[in-house]
């Protein structure tokens, strides 16, 4: 549940950077369409390592982490967005799209990971979609309904500022709540290296740190659960 409410609230901020930047770069710096473009290839192109390495990424500190440290990138991101003007964005802007690596790749990668260890095995393929719907769907819907109207009547620099308030909220609120589940996760990745034959001592997310993310689920939910992983 708490994968999919941040799915919700990150998939509404995310809307600025991915939507409402590109109307207000157009509109009132009246950057080039050309211009627009070399942003979104930046974004992109910045995403393919984190993707690249989301094994080692999530094994060496976790999904809870990885999903906390990808939602601070955000509001950061935001306010350097504000800062970019007419006269600078021919310098500024390109190196601000490439946080859209470990912010965007980053989270999704550690999402979609978790909710499907998290989830039933019955229900592993509907969770995804459930994630979709969560961050895509309706974080979106809001994203673009709120914001949209907030650019309208106070364009783009104060809907950056008023973006990163949220998402900095939001990910205070987070932190809070995921805090058990980091300590937890963390505690079962080190036993679970420690046991490894391959490499002993090693943070490495593996068959047994899924078999305690999965327990952990189970006992939050409040009843036992045989491990779908076992004979």
């Amino acid at each position: 549940r708490l994968a999919l409410a941040n799915g919700v609230v990150f998939g509404t901020g995310v809307v600025v950077v991915d939507s409402i930047l590109y109307m207000q770069l157009e509109s009132e710096l009246g950057v080039s369409r050309t211009t627009n473009g070399l942003a979104t290839a930046a974004a992109t192109a910045s995403t393919f390592p984190f993707f690249w390495h989301s094994a080692e990424l999530l094994g060496a500190y976790g999904h809870w982490r990885v999903l906390f440290a990808a939602q601070c990138l955000l509001p950061i991101r935001l306010l350097l967005h504000a800062c970019v003007t007419a006269d600078n964005f021919t310098w500024l802007l390109l190196p601000v799209q490439c946080l859209h690596g470990p912010m965007f790749a980053a989270w999704l990668s550690a999402a979609v990971e978790l909710v499907d260890a998290l989830a039933p095995p019955e229900l592993r393929a509907s969770s995804q979609s459930l994630l979709t719907m969560a961050y895509f769907t309706v974080g979106g819907a809001v994203g673009h309904l709120v914001w949209s109207a907030i650019f309208e009547a106070r364009g783009g620099v104060a809907t950056y500022l008023l973006a990163a308030a949220f998402s900095a909220v939001a990910t205070a609120v987070f932190a809070l709540a995921a805090a058990p589940l980091m300590r937890d996760e963390r505690r079962a990745a080190r036993k679970a290296a420690l046991e490894s034959p391959r490499t002993p001592g090693a943070l490495v997310y593996d068959d047994d740190v899924e078999r305690g993310l999965r327990a952990g689920a189970a006992a939050s939910r409040g009843r036992p659960r045989k491990d779908s992983t076992q004979p």
